[in-house]
């Protein structure tokens, strides 16, 4: 009965309306393509943050109080830090992005950043910018030893071994709405708008477009200002002057140029390489265009989709690429496959040979597109936006390659000659020996039931030691260049995350209480003691130089005072002198107080460490106080919980649907349970993998086995089908399983090897995370094929 409705289906409703669905799809690329010029790039850590979550708003809140405190470091190298030509140039640098930067707070390095020094008993408060730059050596190197001596420059604009300088730009709250006045075709990411006169300024921001000039909103304006950046400092790298960069708004702008080049790179390689396999198992330039059509058309729809509906570009939408790509060819090769089979036994009747493969196929397909569309919903119990929108992205996808299969495919047939289609896949014993492969099966069920069972528990063993990684640096791999950078800079200077403490006191002035800054003392002490923390900041750490200047101590010998009254005159002393920092670190009142933790890398222990802070200040701070944790260290492995977590609920949700589904479609609740058992297999392969071969949980590898339920099932679900067909005409499961390798064998492997094809190039990206993906996918799909090929038969005997 579902032949015979997919059959007339397809007749009446698409070979006898073909001039209407081609003017359809043409005009709906119209809009689609305009859609596409829409679309956005955002890779920044806060995107992948649920609304309403406590570290999300914790985060409000610190920038409410102190501000962004987003950074970019820039390291300055040169053959002497030191002299009059390096400090002029670093001079000439810091007044070119304070006037031209958009979205700065404020610059600092060794030549604005305030030195104290005390003289007779007075404290003076000046930087070399308000003192001026020394002409002499002796006037250079006792600025030279005043900075090397603070508490406050090493490992924060200067390296300890003072050779080279940091200038630490610290980014403003973004508005909520900007403009800017550019030229046509603008983007931050391309090479000719980070030049000074293309670039976007100061002068070019504004809250509203203006009345004259091109003017285009900016929809993520950290990326803007590292576009800027490069821009300005280029006009100020010389010889013996070099300027590197890093910081997460940096990372996430080179995370978003990648983004972009890998997704072009790999979707005309997955292109070609497609291409290449239908050539080889077809042998027919139809075969080719067809299923390439789909997949063009299914990318232009979903691309105009996610411009028009705001759905941003993130690292994760590369996936997408590869993903149509392979579903559009698998759906388009079983159709392919029955298509050739029609003709081949009636070439006279065109039309009524495309029935009859309506009648084999779409009902299969149909079906696996919803089960597969449903795996990809599964997303939708990840919290976290840019995966639950991927998830919506496949579903659509997948459903509009199921349609447009159905459409382009049997069309593209429709015209030709009596005979012209040549025997590819669809002859009747099929290229494999199907008939003996389905005898050794039933003869050896107990090896192979034996060696499934053996891998099985090899492979949990292998799930057992997965680790998760929340480092982006550690994510994106050191094939790509900025990696290394960024890597070389926090071994030097600042660093590239920071995890921001806040201490809510219960009354004003506490934070000028000797108690309360030693325990931020000792806090940040706990802090240094882990590896991967390269620097850490607070009030206390101003008070210690206050002391050691004022006191005329050496570094080590600073404490801070046990008298209350005397770290108050510190304080109060250093306000009158003209310090300006106060704000950086405490609120008008001294009752809010941040510690801030700069590290290089986010280690598998940063959770340790942050427990380990937050406890003893709980214990060692006044009753009343509030400490929390935030920043960009915080938010990612806040990302990584949820996604562990996640991942499983997705796992368990899209199983039980689809077993449900299954149990549904197939009309027995047996045949729908065994027919979730070879989707297991592939899952725990993949974690198996994963484990042995040291692949860590990441946002990218963590999307790997929910997607590898939705894809796999697809070659379960024809196995299954055509079996309840074939048994319903023999009566014998041995019978109707040779009978099902005969119909669909050769579709089954042709289908896995493009789908594992098109994972496996993946293997070549730059991305260390996508390379661990596309190797997981593709063992994940083989391993499906495996289940599909050796268990299902003898699972249904």
């Amino acid at each position: 009965m579902k032949k015979r409705h997919f059959g007339e289906w397809g007749r009446r409703g698409i070979l006898d309306l073909w001039p209407l669905w081609i003017t359809v799809l043409v005009l709906l690329i119209i809009p689609a393509i305009f859609g596409m010029g829409r679309i956005t790039m955002d890779s920044s850590n806060e995107s992948f943050m649920p609304e309403g979550d406590p570290i999300t708003e914790k985060n409000r809140e610190f920038k409410e109080i102190f501000g962004s405190r987003e950074f970019i470091y820039l390291l300055i190298e040169t053959d002497d830090l030191y002299s009059t030509d390096s400090l002029e140039r670093l001079r000439d640098l810091e007044r070119d992005l304070r006037e031209n930067l958009p979205f700065i707070d404020d610059i600092t390095s060794v030549h604005s950043a305030e030195s104290m020094v005390s003289q007779g008993g007075n404290l003076s408060v000046e930087s070399m910018e308000e003192a001026g730059i020394p002409r002499d050596r002796e006037g250079l190197e006792q600025f030279r030893r005043r900075h090397l001596d603070s508490l406050l420059f090493p490992g924060r604009i200067l390296t300890r071994d003072g050779k080279a300088g940091g200038l630490m730009i610290t980014l403003r709250d973004f508005p909520d709405r900007a403009w800017a006045r550019t030229e046509r075709g603008y983007s931050p990411f391309k090479s000719e708008f980070q030049v000074r006169d293309r670039a976007v300024l100061v002068s070019d921001i504004a809250d509203s477009p203006g009345p004259t000039g091109y003017w285009i909103e900016l929809n993520d304006p950290r990326k803007d200002v590292v576009g800027t950046l490069y821009a300005l400092i280029r006009d100020h790298e010389a010889e013996g002057f070099s300027i590197r960069m890093t910081g997460m708004p940096y990372v996430d702008f080179q995370v978003d140029i990648l983004t972009e080049r890998e997704s072009g790179f790999f979707g005309l390689l997955s292109i070609a390489a497609a291409s290449a396999l239908l050539l080889m198992l077809f042998r027919g330039f139809r075969e080719v265009i067809a299923p390439l059509g789909v997949f063009l058309l299914t990318m232009v729809y979903l691309f105009g989709f996610m411009g028009w509906s705001g759905i941003d570009m993130s690292l994760l939408t590369i996936v997408l690429v590869p993903l149509i790509l392979v579903i559009s060819v698998g759906y388009s090769i079983h159709m392919i496959n029955q298509i050739r089979r029609a003709l081949a036994r009636n070439p006279a009747d065109r039309r009524e040979a495309l029935v009859k493969a309506y009648d084999h196929s779409a009902w299969p397909c149909f079906l696996t597109a919803v089960t597969t569309a449903a795996g990809f919903l599964s997303f939708f119990f990840v919290p976290i936006l840019p995966i639950r929108e991927l998830g919506l992205l496949s579903a659509m996808g997948t459903l509009l390659a199921f349609l447009l299969v159905m459409v382009l495919v049997p069309l593209s047939y429709l015209p030709g000659r009596a005979g012209s289609v040549k025997p590819g896949i669809p002859s009747e014993g099929g290229r494999i020996p199907w008939n003996r492969w389905n005898g050794g099966l039933f003869r050896r069920r107990e090896l192979i039931l034996g060696g499934f069972a053996l891998t099985s528990l090899v492979f949990v063993a292998g799930a057992l030691r997965i680790g998760v990684s929340s480092d982006m640096l550690e994510i994106i791999g050191n094939r790509a260049g900025f990696v290394e950078e960024s890597r070389y800079m926090a071994d030097r200077l600042g660093g590239v995350y920071s995890a921001e403490i806040l201490v809510e006191l219960p009354e004003a002035d506490m934070g000028k209480d000797p108690r309360v800054l030693k325990a931020l003392q000792e806090g940040a002490l706990i802090a240094s003691r882990y590896e991967q923390v390269s620097l850490t900041l607070s009030l206390a750490d101003l008070v210690l130089e206050l002391d050691r200047v004022l006191q005329e101590k050496l570094p080590g010998e600073a404490v801070i005072p046990e008298n209350p009254d005397l770290v108050a005159q510190y304080l109060l002393l250093y306000e009158m002198s003209g310090g300006s920092t106060l704000s950086d670190w405490t609120d008008y009142d001294y009752s809010t107080l941040r510690l801030s933790i700069l590290n290089g890398s986010v280690g598998s222990d940063f959770d340790d460490l942050g427990e380990e802070v937050l406890t003893y200040l709980r214990k060692a701070l006044p009753e009343g106080t509030r400490v929390s944790m935030t920043g960009e260290m915080p938010v990612m492995l806040r990302m990584m919980n949820l996604l562990v977590i996640s991942q499983i609920d997705s796992c368990l949700a899209a199983l039980g649907f689809i077993a449900l589904l299954l149990i549904m479609i197939l009309r027995s609740f047996r045949l729908g349970f065994l027919a979730v058992i070879p989707n297991l297999f592939p899952i725990l392969v993949t974690l198996g993998v994963m484990g042995w071969c040291g692949f860590k949980l990441d946002f990218v590898t963590a999307m790997v086995a929910p997607m590898l339920i939705g894809i796999a099932v697809d070659d379960t679900m024809h196995f299954f089908i055509h079996f309840r067909e074939e048994r319903a005409h023999c009566g014998n499961p041995r019978e109707a399983s040779e009978r099902t390798f005969l119909s669909i064998g050769d579709a089954l492997v042709a289908t896995s090897v493009v789908l594992s094809g098109g994972f496996i190039l993946f293997a070549f990206s730059r991305m260390r995370s996508l390379q661990h993906m596309g190797i997981l996918a593709a063992t994940g799909i083989v391993s499906a094929l495996a289940a599909d090929l050796l268990l299902s038969p003898i699972l249904l005997d």
